[in-house]
């Protein structure tokens, strides 16, 4: 009887170390199982992070930067350069008046000065010169400021100038314009703006370049 137990134990054992035996060989007999990815499938350590996308801006038509600036466009009455300058009416010295309004559609210079005004004395005659030179496409008015009639006529005798010249006796004309520096010199364009502010003192070329700011096809022979 016990020996028939001993017999069944020890089969029992052979079996399972034949059973483990087929298991292990079946185990080492496995060809390793290989990492596989999808089409879309990438290893994180191989995966290169994409730079953000940035936003490039698109032009507005309608901005600032796309819309063009006209150069020198009038920015309301007044008389600095790009503003239209305010209309005067004065008593012309010869008689009559003298109105700015007369010259719209033409070039014009405007001078205002005053009889005890060394400048004046140089550039007047200067500009009778650079006047007839320019010749018809350019209006010239000199207004003298806060002066008596017969001592302005007395002093263009004097000088041999023959320029319209028109009386701002109470001085309005010159505080509306912002002359109070004398002489100044404003150049108007056909279309009543101010191109060119100069005061006296001046070498004759500014003037020569002043006046070319408003007739361009204007010419100075050298000296």
């Amino acid at each position: 009887m016990r020996v028939a137990v001993t017999l069944g134990f020890l089969f029992a054992l052979l079996l399972g170390v034949v059973v483990l035996a087929v298991v292990l060989a079946a185990i080492n007999g496995q060809p390793p199982v290989a990492a596989t990815y999808g089409p879309t499938d990438t290893p994180a350590a191989m995966v290169t992070p994409s730079p953000a996308p940035t936003d490039v801006p698109t032009p507005n038509p309608t901005s600032a930067s796309a819309t063009p600036v006209t150069s020198g466009s009038p920015t309301g009455v007044g008389t600095q350069i790009g503003q239209r300058a305010p209309d005067f009416v004065l008593p012309h010295l010869a008689g009559g008046e003298l109105s700015t309004a007369d010259s719209r559609g033409k070039a014009l210079w405007v001078n205002f000065m005053a009889t005890w005004c060394p400048q004046c004395q140089d550039e007047l005659p200067m500009m009778m010169r650079m006047a007839s030179q320019v010749g018809d496409p350019m209006d010239i008015i000199v207004v003298d400021v806060g002066e008596d009639e017969q001592l302005v006529s007395d002093f263009i005798v004097e000088l041999g100038v023959d320029l319209p010249v028109a009386l701002d006796t109470t001085s309005a004309t010159q505080r509306e314009w912002g002359a109070l520096a004398l002489p100044v010199h404003f150049w108007i364009d056909a279309d009543g703006i101010v191109r060119e502010v100069v005061y006296g003192g001046a070498p004759p070329e500014l003037f020569e370049q002043a006046i070319q700011k408003v007739v361009p096809e204007a010419s100075f022979p050298t000296p």
